[in-house]
């Protein structure tokens, strides 16, 4: 069975970069309102038929009837307008957004000019050619950071740099709309100037080429180049849409190209974006690099189209983290120096995972944080319930280093409510609770875990001091957000309020559970001046923007039960200051 004329393409491109320049046709635009050649005729005909005063159902009839013959584009362009200047202005219309077209869409880059701007933005495509006026590709490569090299009259190629030396060029056979030099008459497209012939032979001969949107059928020059460039060192591919004219027929079996069948321009290009892409994705050497996958990350985050191969990074520099932590030995005695040790070793596993969870969180949108769920559940659930009590308190290290990570991350970006969103993500693990004089069993989330984890590695008699597990903490994650948090004063005060924050929301679990608030603590208890203006603005938040504060998801279900649980808060560690001076 024969590879697929698409594959073939995707495979050739990845092989060998910006070695096919891509020739678009009308019917690439389509999609964006941009009407066809014949669309405009037809549009044109209505509009001659009602100046005359006339009426008919059928417009092309009509013009039979009355000229004599079928409407042509170039003979009636000439017809209603008779010199370039005044074909411009009255077919600008065709090219440019209004209000009335009835959509906000219309004419602006569809999917297939994105996807080929993604092309270009990954270094595959660099030569377009065009027959079309429109700025719809221009404009895509441009929402792409791509400032392309315009070619669309004789002054832009006399003044052109070398073709090798630009990022992206854009030829406009047939000008821009904008130009009243645009050629649109049969006159016009018979014969191309020289200097326009030698660039187009130069890119049909030393490029590979994709066709897409062009019939054939009117473009004479155009055609006859394409049938000239004999010398061609790789492979014409032809995107065809229905059946093929008697032109596109000819010049297919001239050039040997392979024929891919399309539904429509969009899809193609879309497709083969994507299997460029996966080609890529397979070839790309596992695992990362600590910079590659914070590189990558940033790249996924910026664009909604990646959602999914964001979660796949997540999930698997998760799991090469998981796969690391699970083969750490068994332990037994937990003295100080076996306890210090294991938690480098955690580190130094989840190096590359904290890396990126911290940029993560820092540049993500609100649902991009979902991407963390399943590495959360899967930390927490290799957290051991059963086993001795040492061994209970230093496994779920790994889990904890990784929830600071992010909300860290995400407090440095001022997105308390992302940090909240993490706090309610599963752990996979049961709690049990009463409710109406019976044991409730529900999942756990994130932050009825914490406080548990918390409390007990803070009752390891080896850290020496309640909380030096969260100086630890501070101090190991500090190397991952010196890009995102540069100020060490700035990352001390962030990393004091999570913990506010997380101290917070396990008083608030407490509460549901019916039981008197139990929070948890951190090193805030003895950094007053930072507690303080931490719970200041905590306070003023609810105050002023009460139940839309973004810190009432750690408070209660609105602003007047969190400053409540507030006050609870402040006497909690008033209390605990008084009973464990800091030593």
């Amino acid at each position: 069975m024969d590879i697929n004329p698409i594959e073939s393409l995707a495979f050739s491109m990845q092989a060998r970069p910006k070695l096919y320049a891509l020739l678009l046709g009308s019917g690439v635009s389509t999609a964006a309102g941009v009407p066809t050649g014949w669309e405009v005729v037809l549009d044109l005909v209505g509009k001659l038929m009602a100046m005359q005063g006339e009426k008919a159902a059928d417009p092309h009839k009509w013009y039979r009837d009355k000229y004599g013959s079928d409407p042509d584009y170039s003979a009636l362009i000439e017809r209603i307008a008779p010199t370039p200047a005044e074909r411009q202005q009255i077919l600008r219309q065709y090219w440019e957004a209004n209000p009335t077209d009835g959509t906000e869409v219309s004419k602006r880059p569809t999917a297939a000019h994105r996807a080929i701007a993604d092309l270009v933005q990954r270094g595959f495509v660099k030569v377009i050619v065009t027959t079309n006026f429109d700025h719809l590709i221009e404009s895509a490569l441009r929402e792409a950071s791509i400032e392309p090299v315009v070619l669309s009259s004789l002054d832009n190629i006399a003044g052109m740099m070398p073709l090798d030396h630009t990022n992206c060029c854009v030829l406009k056979l047939h000008g821009d709309y904008l130009d009243q030099r645009i050629r649109n008459t049969t006159d016009e497209l018979s014969e191309y100037p020289d200097a326009l012939n030698d660039i187009l032979d130069r890119i049909l001969q030393e490029y590979g080429l994709v066709v897409c949107g062009w019939s054939g059928e009117w473009d004479v020059a155009l055609s006859k180049a394409i049938r000239r460039a004999t010398a061609r060192r790789y492979t014409t591919y032809w995107a065809a849409y229905g059946t093929l004219g008697e032109e596109a027929k000819r010049i297919i079996e001239a050039r040997e190209a392979r024929v891919i069948e399309i539904e429509s321009a969009d899809g193609f290009f879309e497709d083969l974006s994507g299997l460029v892409r996966a080609i890529g994705d397979y070839a790309t050497p596992h695992p990362l690099s600590v910079n590659a996958a914070v590189a990558q990350c940033k790249q996924f985050l910026a664009r909604d189209e990646d959602r999914i191969r964001l979660e796949d990074l997540v999930d698997s520099t998760g799991e090469e983290a998981i796969s690391g932590l699970v083969n750490l030995p068994a332990l037994s005695n937990l003295d100080g120096a076996v306890l210090t040790n294991r938690m480098r070793r955690c580190e130094d596993i989840c190096n590359k995972l904290l890396a990126v969870a911290v940029q993560a969180s820092y540049r993500s949108r609100y649902t991009q944080i979902d991407a963390w769920r399943n590495v959360i559940e899967r930390l927490f659930q290799g957290t051991p319930q059963r086993e001795n009590e040492l061994v209970r308190m230093v496994m779920p290290y790994p889990a904890v280093l990784l929830t600071y990570a992010l909300g860290i991350g995400a407090m440095g970006a001022e997105r308390p409510e992302d940090l909240a969103r993490i706090l309610t993500f599963p752990t996979g693990r049961d709690v049990e609770s009463w409710s109406e004089g019976r044991v409730v069993k529900a999942e756990e989330n994130v932050g009825q875990c914490l406080r548990q984890i918390m409390v007990g590695m803070a009752g390891l008699r080896a850290l020496g001091r309640y909380d030096a597990i969260n100086d630890r903490l501070c101090q190991s994650l500090r190397k991952y957000t010196t890009g995102v948090i540069p100020a060490d004063a700035r990352y001390e005060r962030m990393f004091d309020k999570v913990e506010v924050l997380i101290s917070l929301c396990c008083g608030l679990q407490t509460k549901r559970d019916g039981e008197s608030p139990l929070f948890l603590l951190g090193r805030f208890v003895h950094r007053r001046e930072i507690f303080d203006a931490t719970v200041k603005e905590i306070r003023v938040s609810l105050i002023r923007e009460q139940d839309k504060s973004p810190f009432v998801p750690f408070v209660g279900d609105n602003a007047m039960d969190g400053l409540d649980l507030l006050d609870l808060f402040l006497n909690y560690v008033e209390t605990t200051r008084s009973q464990f001076p800091y030593s």
